[in-house]
């Protein structure tokens, strides 16, 4: 009889622990935790906004929109279908301009075609022609050059070959020489030569290096030439780019933007690399460390709308996760790990949700909780004690 009421007891206890939960988590209603419409919205907002930059012409920002919402839904068949056939539209849109800056380039409009192949570049970022074209023009130290004054029928191109032994040199020769266009060589105009190579010039070039003493100190001079470490630098950033090895790739840039600053290829791969970065954690749910990417490749680039929007999803993304994983826990009734979700949101936004306040109300069901505890074993010691000295009797 003893023992029923020692069991009555403990159940009594359990109804206890069962009406003090229900109490404290009334009004909280986890079976909508499980769906959440907030990641459908999401994904259905940024379709529309694909849809519209895509009618507008506004491709890139389209093609962005469609991958947002594909890291979100990676199975949604219209943001597949969209940003296949915007990427498809960009690659033949690349190609173009890329056909426009060949033919520039032949008829020695320079800043055109630079123009044209930076446009490919920008619409298709791993366009290899493109590529080759805008990093194959580095900069270089230069020591001294060679007077050259244009005769009838020359050209750029025709200089790059007697000096360079390889007319697709032109560039550095126009570039020393801020000539935009070929054109504006006239005959009798003086084109200074920047360190002319000397190694295997063609006959014409050594004679008239060798007849003018000054240009054949001046060609001695530059004969041997020397490695730039940072075009190094930079051309190993741009391969590690089209391997996809983005995080080393970005290391390289950095040395690049150590010595120039202002090198504007370099800027550009370093905040295309950055970008990619950060996309990989947002897309694995390490949203802040996707926030803090994205941050820096805003220094590369100030003016990158993109990066403002996913900094802010990130940071939304990241409390509405926690927050989720609280109330889960919560809702099984495991309060430790609950409270140290609900912490790392409170510590990125105070007032999220009202998170604050879950979180007193889980302490104070702990505390609660704790008490009972206490008090049933309290009781269940008294309850075995009594029985023992009714044994006794």
């Amino acid at each position: 009889m003893i023992s029923q009421s020692g069991e009555s007891m403990k159940k009594t206890g359990l109804s206890i622990l069962v009406l003090v939960m229900i109490s404290l988590t009334g009004c909280v209603n986890f079976s909508q935790l499980v769906h959440d419409p907030a990641e459908e919205v999401f994904v259905k907002d940024h379709l529309r906004k694909a849809t519209e930059n895509e009618t507008r012409g506004d491709y890139l920002e389209a093609l962005k929109h469609y991958k947002i919402a594909l890291t979100m839904d990676s199975s949604n068949p219209d943001a597949a279908e969209g940003r296949n056939r915007v990427e498809t539209h960009l690659k033949y849109s690349a190609e173009e301009r890329y056909r426009r800056g060949l033919e520039a380039q032949k008829q020695g409009r320079y800043d055109e075609a630079q123009r044209e192949f930076l446009t490919a570049l920008r619409l298709r970022p791993d366009y290899p022609e493109a590529l080759e074209k805008i990093t194959s023009q580095k900069e270089t130290e230069v020591k001294g050059h060679i007077v050259h004054r244009i005769r009838p029928g020359e050209s750029l191109s025709q200089l790059a070959l007697i000096y360079y032994g390889d007319p697709e040199k032109y560039p550095i020769i126009a570039r020393y020489n801020n000539l935009r266009d070929a054109k504006l060589v006239r005959v009798g105009q003086e084109i200074l030569i920047p360190e002319p190579s000397v190694e295997n010039p063609s006959g014409e070039a050594s004679a008239r290096i060798s007849r003018d003493p000054q240009r054949r100190n001046q060609a001695a001079e530059t004969s041997t030439e020397e490695v730039d470490p940072v075009s190094v630098y930079r051309e190993q950033g741009i391969e590690l780019f089209q391997e996809k090895r983005f995080e080393e790739a970005l290391g390289e840039f950095k040395k690049v933007l150590t010595a120039r600053p202002k090198d504007i290829v370099a800027r550009e791969y370093s905040y295309q690399s950055s970008f990619e970065i950060a996309m990989a954690f947002f897309g694995n749910g390490e949203y802040l460390a996707a926030r803090d990417q994205f941050k820096e490749s805003q220094e590369y680039k100030s003016d990158c709308p993109k990066c403002e929007v996913y900094l802010r999803k990130s940071e939304e993304l990241y409390k509405e996760m926690h927050y989720k994983k609280g109330m889960q826990h919560y809702g099984k009734e495991q309060l430790t790990e609950a409270i140290m979700e609900w912490e790392m949101v409170k510590n990125l936004d105070p007032n999220y949700k009202r998170v604050g306040d879950y979180i007193q109300k889980a302490k104070e069901l702990m505390n609660k909780l704790e008490y009972l505890k206490m008090e049933l074993e309290e009781r269940s010691t008294r309850t075995e004690q009594s029985h023992l000295l009714l044994s006794n009797t």
